[in-house]
């Protein structure tokens, strides 16, 4: 599930029309190619793998791993990505990794944790002390057939930090938690933010920064603020509201001799302070044509993201020309919604293209590209010029071999059936062959006729 969530670009459960053209396609060439392919991650040391979602940490190098070995689709019945952003701020401090696992023999479970952390992270060999680096991060461990979850800590920081008795103290307020009861994604939520709360108070040197850092970077996922609100009010170490103040980015730009605007609203904070003065900068023509907004959610409570969308348009900008680019970071979706005189080139069609061109960016939590990219396009086709449609092309072209695999079908069979021949051809062509053999003659009685010889004449001609 890593950001490929965003991949709905629209509403979720309703996909492009070019998208939709493109699943008929592969329908259609199913009925002449029935073929059965399973995908499956195998481990190396033969546990079946599923990664659920992962994260890199760009900052330290470290990583989030979320993967089912149980095969029971375990985290569908949870939101991966608040458990995700519970993680996230783990990884500054180290590696870590989240694993449902069933079938471990009681008393293993510690040497199954070491097996599935070196396998989700292999250490590197060091130059310097000839020799691997050693392990530095985490492992969660859910054993779904007994629903015992376990913690185990790697590398000398982390394990020194959090020892046994750290650990024994917080999953004991967790399971008193009355909070968390027995609610797997509270209790997964409240140990993460707590093991990291205890890292955090121990770094005399960075703690305030890499909290700030944690936070925002958590926040872009999800904004799980209300869940640790409700848990603790302070798991994380701040203030009575349980959250740190970050700026919300809201800028703005008015042309002058038209009156339209140019709005930035990054309420999800997934811009930087720079990245939003240079977007603002790139929106700026097309308030030559209408008004624009860039508008970010980390929560929606509309229902839909093009619910929101729209209603956030009009809004703002009531009936008149402009295009809105929505980031739904609640429902994992991106958006375009436009009105007025732009509709009339960024029509819904448009739309649908230009988020299936700039979707992977999103998925790759590049967010300022994937608006930058939004609002070229548009830029591009309100200004009459034209923009690439690979998933159009790619979708018509394979419409076109199926419908010649049809056509070529139905003309072979029209051509190779046999004709069915009539009734008097049928008759005619019935050969028949008697032979006699061994017959027997007898003689029975032999009979006299007189004919008088003829005395005229006469002629005629023949009647053929």
């Amino acid at each position: 599930m890593t950001l490929r969530n965003v991949v709905n670009k629209k509403t979720r459960g309703v996909s492009s029309p070019q998208l939709c053209r493109l699943l008929l396609c592969l329908a259609l060439m199913a009925v002449f190619m029935l073929s059965g392919a399973g995908a499956q991650v195998v481990r190396a040391d033969n546990y079946m793998a599923v990664i659920i979602d992962s994260y890199n940490n760009d900052s330290t190098g470290y990583q989030v791993i979320m993967e089912d070995d149980a095969g029971q689709n375990w985290f569908s019945q949870f939101s991966v990505e608040k458990i995700k952003a519970a993680l996230i701020p783990l990884s500054y401090y180290g590696d870590v990794a989240l694993h449902v696992v069933t079938g471990i023999e009681d008393g293993m479970q510690a040497n199954h944790a070491s097996e599935l952390f070196a396998a989700d992270f292999p250490p590197e060999y060091d130059e310097s002390i000839a020799d691997y680096a050693e392990y530095t991060g985490l492992i969660i461990m859910v054993e779904q057939d007994t629903g015992k979850i376990w913690m185990t800590t790697y590398g000398s920081e982390i394990s020194g930090i959090l020892d046994n008795a750290a650990l024994s103290t917080l999953f004991d307020s967790a399971s008193e938690s009355e909070t968390v009861g027995n609610d797997y994604e509270r209790y997964l939520i409240f140990i993460a933010q707590g093991a990291f709360q205890i890292l955090n108070e121990q770094d005399t040197v960075n703690g305030e920064q890499i909290r700030q850092a944690a936070w925002q970077a958590a926040v872009k996922v999800y904004d799980i603020s209300d869940v640790i609100a409700e848990l603790t009010g302070d798991i994380m170490g701040y203030e009575d509201d349980g959250l740190p103040e970050y700026e919300t980015g809201v800028i703005s730009y008015t042309n002058e001799q038209n009156g339209y605007t140019a709005i930035i609203e990054d309420d999800a904070s997934l811009l930087s302070e720079t990245e939003r003065q240079t977007l603002l900068e790139e929106m700026k023509g097309i308030t030559e044509y209408g008004n624009v907004a860039f508008k970010t959610i980390a929560r929606n409570n509309m229902g839909s993201t093009g619910s929101y969308a729209s209603q956030y348009y009009y809004d703002k900008f009531a009936s008149n020309s402009g295009t809105v680019f929505l980031i739904d970071m609640d429902e994992r979706n991106i958006y375009i919604f436009s009105n007025g005189a732009i509709y009339k080139t960024i029509t819904k069609s448009y739309a649908d293209t230009i988020t299936d061109n700039i979707y992977t960016y999103a998925s790759k939590a590049e967010y300022y590209t994937c608006a930058s990219k939004a609002f070229e396009q548009i830029t591009a086709l309100l200004a009459g010029q034209h923009i690439r449609q690979p998933m159009k092309y790619a979708s018509n072209t394979l419409l076109g071999i199926v419908l010649a695999l049809l056509i070529n079908y139905f003309l072979v069979r029209a051509f190779s059936a046999a004709k069915k021949p009539s009734g008097s051809e049928v008759m005619e062509g019935i050969f028949v062959k008697q032979d006699m053999l061994n017959f027997d003659a007898q003689y029975e009685r032999e009979t006299r006729q007189y004919s008088p010889q003829s005395s005229g004449s006469g002629g005629g001609g023949a009647l053929w």
